[in-house]
């Protein structure tokens, strides 16, 4: 995410932290300086494909522990199908 804050310093936060700022969560309507963070906040993530780069992240961090964790994973799967069936075979059909 290195690109996204030269980004954000170089837009109308002037490189301010964005996020929630509690002079701003006081307030009962945003202000022009926190509605221009937010607008240069959500333009640099978008410049910067932030979202397709975390979600391919978690992704691959995922993928990693099923398959770290496939055995265990199936025995919880199994354990689920179990009851499952239990439940339909004891609970009455309406």
């Amino acid at each position: 995410m290195t690109p996204w804050s030269p980004a954000t310093r170089a837009s109308a936060s002037g490189g301010k932290a964005t996020g929630r700022q509690p002079r701003w969560e006081a307030a009962e309507a945003a202000s022009p300086e926190e509605i221009a963070t937010a607008v240069a906040d959500t333009e640099c993530m978008a410049a910067n494909n932030v979202a397709g780069v975390w979600f391919a992240v978690e992704s691959a961090y995922q993928k990693r522990e099923i398959e770290a964790n496939s055995e265990k994973l199936e025995e919880v799967r199994k354990a689920i199908d179990t009851s499952m069936r239990v439940a339909e075979e004891i609970t009455p059909q309406v």
